[in-house]
């Protein structure tokens, strides 16, 4: 006999042995009551084919107990039958005689079958527990003799069962009393075991203080040699800088002579001579000292008004006077801007362009926007030149839409300018009436707005364009709190982040074109349903995507109507 805990299969082939010492008829009534009779067996039928039906119900017993498939081996079984008749502590006592006797899997399932739960519970660990130390087959029918043979001597009358009584009552005390000396001798054994564990422990614990104290030592002797070294080092570098001297001699005196002129400072009339000349000199230009100080004057003023710029995009609460201070920033580097750009002939054209543009009313919209269409189709003025005209056109139909005082905004309300006409949802939320959500097209904006290709002449980067745009939009949005934008790009992974508490920036994820149109649809199909109330608007010049926005309730703003709100807003 192994150790080991008995397997499945040895389980299921004691089952098997012992449902073909049970009559055919028991079998088929197992089966009828468990409705077995199934997959081709009829009554009568082939008895191997019966037995495996009821093994495979039968071996639910390995798992779990079910007390209608225990009773049923308790009535038919021998074994399970027999082991219902012995008490517990029978059983438990002579569990590894009845192993040897029987068989260990037999013994197992007919202990899996009682139904007392001490004695299931127990079966398997009492098999794996005694698994090495069973008895020889004689010595276990030796044992089965003597445990039953008050039973078979046992005489009728009831004097003799008395006297029965009374023998296993002795041997019930006998028994007990063996077991409480075999507990005594474990405890013996673990207190034993615990002391050894416990001296261990304390040698252990020498060992290693000993240990500890070793590498104390170790770590002095290293501090010590590391020390010496050091020592050994210094003096070594002392010896060679010694050395060295001594080694450019001829070198240090000519050095020596020299430091010998220049403390004479010759060098101080001359410098002194050059600065007066230079002072003389800026007496005689006195405009190009003007522009320089002025050029420095911009550039600080510039660096001043980014980080103005930089704690307003950021504030949570923003400060009526740093506003103000900007206000004046922005007039002066424009003044000073203007002064230092040098003076070009302007065509003809373009000063009665921008005159005609200057002069412009609401109802003149459609057709200056139309000029300046043609001028850039028939290439009439340089691009430059059309780009300020453009800038100048939308500032002054901003000036339209946005710039109504509060005491005119009442009469004219019944008659509005051609781009609150065209975006009245816009128009009302940009204002702070009503609440907005707003989607704009990114790549469709940064393709479509000369802003974002050119910086004082430079061509942007295609990063520093779409930072612009972000930084635009912030502006543009951070005393509206009512209104929530959607700028979403074209990127390979899906990501998204918050520059502002109203503004969310989008990377569409994916592959192929027209991922950013599908991002937003998604997210105006969402809004549909989720905020069907709230008004929602698209910035873009795709007529196709703009029609498909459209039928999901959605309004379209053209490119030159939303440069037209941002030029006013970031003024």
């Amino acid at each position: 006999m192994t150790e080991e805990a008995l397997p499945r299969e040895a389980l299921s082939a004691a089952l098997s042995r012992t449902l073909e010492t049970l009559p055919q008829a028991a079998l088929e009534s197992f089966a009828q009551r468990h409705k077995l009779l199934t997959g081709g067996y009829r009554p009568g039928g082939n008895p191997a084919l019966l037995r495996q039906l009821v093994l495979q119900k039968l071996r639910s017993l390995e798992t779990h107990y079910d007390p209608d498939l225990a009773i049923f081996l308790r009535t038919h079984a021998p074994l399970p039958r027999f082991f219902a008749a012995l008490t517990e502590a029978v059983l438990q006592a002579h569990l590894r005689t009845f192993f040897v006797r029987f068989g260990k899997a037999e013994t197992l399932l007919a202990c899996l079958a009682d139904e007392r739960e001490a004695i299931r519970s127990k079966a398997m660990a009492k098999l794996e527990e005694h698994g090495a130390e069973l008895p020889s087959e004689a010595e276990a029918q030796h044992t089965l003799t003597r445990l039953f043979a008050p039973v078979a001597a046992a005489e009728p009358g009831t004097a003799a069962n008395q006297r029965t009584r009374e023998t296993m009552a002795d041997l019930r005390a006998k028994l007990d009393a063996a077991e409480k000396e075999a507990r005594r001798a474990r405890r013996e054994a673990e207190e034993a075991a615990r002391t050894l564990a416990r001296n261990h422990k304390a040698e252990l614990a020498t060992a290693h203080f000993a240990v500890q104290e070793l590498q104390s030592r170790i770590d002095r002797l290293q501090a010590e040699l590391a020390r010496r070294e050091a020592s050994e080092k210094t003096r070594v570098a002392a010896l060679l800088a010694a050395k060295q001297i001594h080694l450019f001699h001829q070198w240090l005196a000519p050095a020596c002579k020299l430091e010998a002129l220049t403390e004479q400072n010759l060098a101080a009339p001359l410098l002194d001579r050059a600065e007066a000349l230079l002072k003389q000199q800026a007496q005689f230009d006195r405009a190009s000292a003007r522009r320089a100080e002025a050029e420095a004057q911009l550039d600080a003023l510039e660096q001043t008004l980014a980080r103005v710029d930089a704690a307003l995009r950021t504030a949570n609460v923003r400060l009526p006077a740093l506003l103000a201070v900007r206000d004046e920033l922005v007039q002066a580097c424009s003044a000073l801007r203007t002064e230092l750009t040098p003076a070009q002939d302007e065509p003809p054209l373009a000063a009665e362009l921008r005159a005609r543009l200057n002069a412009a009313n609401q109802g003149d919209y459609e057709d200056a926007l139309a000029l300046l269409e043609l001028s850039k189709r028939l290439h009439l003025l340089p691009e430059p030149t059309l780009k300020n005209l453009r800038q100048i056109f939308h500032q002054r139909a901003a000036s339209w839409a946005l710039e109504v005082s509060d005491k005119d905004r009442e009469a004219q309300a019944a008659e509005n300018s051609p781009i609150e006409r065209r975006n009245p949802a816009l128009t009302a939320a940009l204002r702070g009436e009503a609440p907005l959500l707003l989607f704009c097209d990114g790549h469709n904006i940064l393709n479509g707005l000369g802003r974002y290709k050119q910086r004082r002449g430079t061509a942007l980067t295609h990063e520093d364009a779409r930072s612009r745009l972000e930084r635009d939009l912030v502006i543009l949005l951070r005393s509206l709190p009512l209104v929530h934008a959607h700028l979403v790009w074209d990127g390979p992974q899906t990501t998204s982040h918050a520059p502002a508490d109203n503004l969310t920036v989008h990377y569409s994820g994916g592959t192929g074109e027209h991922r950013a149109d599908r991002f937003i649809l998604d997210l105006l199909a969402f809004y549909k349903t989720e905020a069907e109330s709230i008004p929602k608007t698209l910035v873009t010049d795709d007529q196709g995507f703009a029609g498909e926005a459209r039928r999901l309730g959605a309004a379209v703003c053209p490119l030159h109507d939303f440069e037209a709100f941002l030029n006013v807003s970031l003024r």
